[in-house]
C-alpha cells in the first residue's frame, strides 16, 4: 500500500479522534495550540506512517502521544512499542506521557530542549 493510500484511509479516523479527545488531550491541546509551548507549532491527530498520533510538530520531527490506562495492558504494551519504533526509525522522536501527568510545567519541560535557541544579531558597538 502506497504511503498517499495509507494517510488517506487513516484521515478519516484522525478526524473523528479530533472531535472525541480524551480529557488530558484537550488539556494538552490548550496548552499545545497555537505556539502556546515555548513557541513549537503542533498538529493534533497526525497521521504519520500509518500511525495517527496524539501531537506533532513538524518543525522539529517531534511526536507527543498522551497516554491513557489503557496502555497499561500488555497486548497494547506491544502495540505502544511499535507506534514509538516505526516513527523513530524514520527519524521522529516520540515523547510519551501519562493522561494524569499533562500540565504545562511538563510539557515545557520535555519539550524545551527541542527549542532552538535564537540567532543574536550583533549590536551596534558589540565586537564579538
Amino acid at each position: 500500500m502506497s504511503r498517499r493510500r495509507d494517510r488517506g484511509i487513516k484521515l478519516s479516523p484522525a478526524k473523528e479522534l479530533r472531535r472525541n479527545q480524551t480529557r488530558a488531550e484537550r488539556l494538552a491541546w490548550r496548552i499545545l495550540r497555537n505556539r502556546g509551548c515555548l513557541g513549537l507549532k503542533f498538529r493534533r491527530q497526525h497521521v504519520i506512517r500509518g500511525f495517527v498520533v496524539d501531537f506533532y510538530c513538524p518543525e522539529r520531527s517531534l511526536v507527543l502521544e498522551i497516554d491513557g490506562s489503557v496502555h497499561h495492558f500488555p497486548k497494547r504494551s506491544e502495540y505502544d512499542r511499535h507506534r514509538t519504533a516505526v516513527p523513530e526509525s524514520f527519524g521522529f522522536r516520540v515523547i510519551c506521557v501519562r493522561n494524569q501527568d499533562v500540565s504545562a510545567e511538563l510539557l515545557k519541560k520535555l519539550l524545551r530542549p527541542f527549542v532552538v535557541p535564537p540567532l543574536h544579531d550583533h549590536g551596534e558597538g558589540d565586537r564579538g
